[in-house]
């Protein structure tokens, strides 16, 4: 598995554990057991779950922000 899948597995792993436990409830436990990696795989791509839901965050508002230029653009 190259580093851009991994990263994807994890946060993949983040979303499905948010959406079971509540975001406030999730822990690295989770999210390592959701994406059937070792605590040191987690850490090689992020500090701590902060800094992951952050990059969640980001790319989520990155995403928004190419739909609502294409939105534009077409009108």
């Amino acid at each position: 598995i190259d580093s851009e899948q991994n990263d994807k597995k994890i946060t993949d792993a983040y979303i499905e554990c948010a959406c079971q436990k509540g975001l406030c409830n999730v822990t690295l436990k989770d999210v390592c057991e959701q994406a059937d990696i070792y605590r040191s795989t987690f850490y090689a791509y992020f500090k701590n779950l902060d800094e992951l839901l952050l990059c969640i965050e980001n790319k989520f508002l990155e995403d928004s922000s190419q739909v609502l230029k294409k939105l534009a653009a077409s009108k």
